[in-house]
């Protein structure tokens, strides 16, 4: 049998809180009685700082050695919430110039996984066609992005000639991806591009931001579980949640569809982990 620590069950347990059936009233008891420095070493650790903080506010719990917590958590609040506003900005420009998109990573991803754009990361992923990239580029200039990786010297079509990937930054300091394909191998999802009929999820008030459907989620985040080793909790939480949101009866066609599409050996790590 697996052992896990107490303060790593309690932090799965602050996830599963929020898309699971674990209610708040069962949760309190073991946040009150929780080490608190070990709690927020873990949350730090595994990206869930938000997550933490939240669950500590809604069981009015407060921990020797949280407050940095906290304050760390606000950040990174508002951080989300400028990117959410900068995900809608996004859209209206990139939809009135007819360029298709979809959101991987940031405030879209996280209003699907944890119902609430700022318990997820604040850099945005942005999916465009290969030949969209120069559309895509003076469309982030003119609203004040700046490419850092490559040099803004270098020409963002040439760069994504070989490279699957751009970085910018806006003038208030969110970070965007840009991205042509979801992997950084060609071989790896090829079929899934910009053009895949999006998801439309609400972003707290916001402009609704197009991303992945649920069921293609699951293949995308096992892909991104595996590259990164699933090395964070937060991976195998993100694929749980996604994966509860598909009724019983369709988890197994969604599943079916990560093997046509030669995802079936990451794919079953992920589901191992989310279960």
């Amino acid at each position: 049998p697996v052992t896990i620590e107490p303060a790593l069950r309690l932090l799965i347990d602050c996830c599963h809180n929020r898309f699971g059936d674990l209610d708040m009233g069962e949760l309190a008891p073991r946040l009150r009685q929780a080490d608190g420095e070990r709690l927020v070493l873990l949350a730090r650790r595994h990206g869930l700082e938000a997550l933490v903080w939240s669950c500590l506010r809604q069981a009015q719990v407060v921990l020797p050695g949280t407050a940095e917590l906290g304050r760390d958590a606000r950040q990174a609040i508002l951080a989300a919430e400028e990117a959410g506003r900068e995900s809608a900005r996004l859209t209206h420009a990139l939809s009135r110039a007819s360029l298709p998109h979809l959101f991987t990573a940031g405030p879209a991803l996280a209003s699907l996984v944890w119902g609430d754009r700022t318990l997820g990361e604040s850099r945005i992923g942005l999916l465009v066609a290969p030949a969209g990239i120069p559309k895509a580029a003076a469309l982030l200039a003119s609203l004040g992005f700046v490419q850092e990786e490559p040099d803004p010297s270098v020409d963002s079509a040439d760069w994504h000639r070989r490279a699957w990937r751009s970085r910018w930054r806006s003038d208030d300091g969110v970070l965007l991806d840009l991205q042509t394909r979801v992997a950084e191998q060609k071989s790896i999802l090829p079929s899934v591009t910009s053009s895949t009929p999006p998801l439309l999820v609400a972003a707290d008030g916001e402009a609704a931001l197009p991303t992945f459907p649920a069921w293609l989620q699951l293949s995308l985040l096992s892909v991104r579980g595996c590259s990164e080793a699933w090395c964070r909790l937060r991976l195998a939480a993100e694929l749980a949640s996604v994966a509860r949101q598909i009724p019983p009866g369709l988890l197994r066609q969604a599943a079916e569809q990560g093997v046509r599409l030669g995802v079936e050996r990451p794919l079953a790590a992920g589901l191992v982990l989310a279960k």
